[in-house]
């Protein structure tokens, strides 16, 4: 669970589930996940595809269980839905007994845990001004100097040296400041970038959008890293942008 003095932070819940060699879930997967959800695990082939899709599905169910009051013992009470097509994923939606529930949702894995975080908010989540959460989790491994080198800069690199930060942490970080503020474009790591570092975690600044807090966790095998953002455009900034792209014009 998550709890800070931050204002941001208090109605976000978390659950981690440890990915051992035996599932924690039912092998009978029509008991616990409904048709829609059974489609969306059948655009997934590769066998670690579908088990970061199942355990990341067993793992929000629990945790919804357990922070949303009145919720009976079955997991069929509960649907998350994140394929836009086949082919394309997006935000997870989450419904309960068939209606949509004003729940914010984010999933991460990595080769040691599954995580969810959900936050529940009295405005429609999927509204340009509504604060959304999103979570990433990487395995604690060094990373190359080369990758630290190609997608942070040197101000960047050097915070996280002067902190004892991995880079991990950061990456993890933009990843998740990316999952929490993204309107479906493509992630770009090189347009987030690390402004500073506190006791709790860090803030980040998308090219585009206002900074965004980071709470980051550390694990014994695993980093994770808890961003709330929004997907609101700052207006000043996307003018100057398009004014230094209409300059290089002319």
């Amino acid at each position: 669970m998550i709890s800070s003095c931050n204002p941001l932070w208090k109605p976000v819940s978390m659950r981690l589930d440890q990915r051992d060699s035996k599932p924690s879930w039912p092998r009978a997967f029509q008991s616990w996940l409904t048709p829609r959800e059974l489609e969306e695990l059948n655009c997934f082939r590769a066998p670690n595809r579908r088990l970061d899709w199942i355990s990341g599905r067993w793992c929000a169910k629990q945790l919804l269980g357990q922070v949303v009051p009145e919720t009976t013992d079955s997991p069929l009470e509960w649907q998350i839905l994140s394929r836009a097509s086949k082919r394309v994923g997006c935000r997870p939606t989450v419904f309960r007994n068939g209606i949509r529930q004003p729940i914010d949702l984010s999933l991460a894995h990595c080769a040691s845990i599954t995580v969810a975080v959900t936050s529940h908010r009295r405005i429609a989540v999927d509204r340009p001004d509504a604060s959304r959460i999103g979570v990433d989790a990487v395995d604690r491994t060094e990373l190359p100097a080369s990758f630290a080198q190609t997608w942070f800069s040197t101000t960047e690199r050097r915070l996280l040296q002067d902190h004892r930060w991995p880079i991990a942490a950061g990456w993890a970080a933009k990843e998740a400041v990316f999952k929490a503020g993204n309107g479906g474009e493509a992630f770009r790591p090189g347009h987030l970038r690390i402004l500073e570092i506190n006791g709790d975690g860090c803030r980040v600044q998308d090219e585009t959008r206002c900074p965004a807090d980071v709470r980051i966790d550390v694990l014994d095998d695993a980093i994770i890293a808890v961003a709330g953002a929004n997907q609101n455009v700052q207006r000043g900034r996307r003018l100057g942008m398009d004014d230094a792209k209409q300059r290089s014009t002319v």
